[in-house]
């Protein structure tokens, strides 16, 4: 499994399928449509159990088609990355033995593909290749150029949301890309992670983290948004309770007239 920092917030924004129900298309689609020949078995390697939220079962199992318009323009920051290596400068990689106090770059000048960042950062396939228990190598080709199918894309967006995608390449091997990056870019501070599969159950199961697979059932699940939402709702309310609750424990006293302290400030007592 790989690591990289734990996002708590989703995009919203990302693609995501659209919910007909079954009896619409039915009533929609032509006479001769419905009655015509099966459709052929589903591709088992597109077959994939995910854990849900909200329902009845904790579990469901979808069969993944390949989205007609894929909006990659969200991948492109990503992407346009992969491949170069920065050579980072300024940020205290250490000195030499004259001046151990001057700061050095720690990638060699002359590395294939290197451009000048703030961070030293390593985009090339081979550095970003994660191997996956159990499956062997598998050709990543011209990464991302050979991408024929995609299923799933989360927008991301600096410091905030990480790039998630999930698809097929032109090789035959299924992919899970994943990346995030803070605020400056790729160039700065950012990490990368792709892996390769012949299906995509070992994906979901060895690729992606646990934040990945809750913002991939909020895409495809009822449940687990209507959940999500129910809860998003719910610390909301608590954090509004929680901060009256503290905005009246700050009031004066007022005691029992009403007057509290400042009624009584101008009593004396009897002379």
């Amino acid at each position: 499994m790989h690591t990289q920092k734990k996002m708590s917030t989703f995009n919203l924004s990302a693609d995501a399928p659209v919910f007909v129900p079954s009896f619409a298309v039915a009533a929609a689609a032509p006479a001769e449509a419905v009655a015509g020949p099966a459709q052929p078995p589903a591709d088992p390697a597109k077959r994939l159990t995910i854990d849900v939220l909200g329902g009845p079962k904790p579990k469901r199992t979808l069969t993944m088609r390949p989205m007609a318009e894929p909006r990659t323009v969200e991948l492109e920051e990503p992407f346009d990355n992969i491949g170069v290596v920065y050579h980072g400068y300024g940020h205290g990689h250490g000195g030499d033995a004259e001046d151990p106090e001057s700061e050095t770059d720690s990638l060699a000048s002359n590395d294939e593909g290197v451009e000048v960042g703030c961070h030293d950062n390593d985009y090339r396939l081979k550095k970003i290749l994660r191997p996956i228990p159990g499956v062997g190598a598998l050709d990543a080709g011209t990464f991302p150029k050979n991408i024929q199918e995609y299923y799933w894309i989360n927008d991301g967006k600096n410091d905030e949301h990480p790039w998630y995608a999930l698809g097929r390449l032109a090789t035959g091997a299924y992919f899970y890309f994943t990346a995030s990056c803070n605020f400056s870019g790729f160039d700065c501070e950012g990490q990368m992670a792709l892996y390769l599969a012949p299906d995509l159950q070992t994906l979901y199961d060895n690729g992606m983290s646990g934040a990945a697979r809750l913002r991939f059932a909020s895409c495809f699940d009822k449940g687990t948004r209507e959940k999500l939402k129910a809860d998003a709702a719910a610390a909301k309310a608590a954090r509004v309770a929680a901060a009256k609750a503290r905005q009246a424990a700050k009031k004066p006293y007022a005691g029992a007239g009403g007057g509290g302290a400042a009624a009584g400030a101008g009593y004396k007592g009897r002379r």
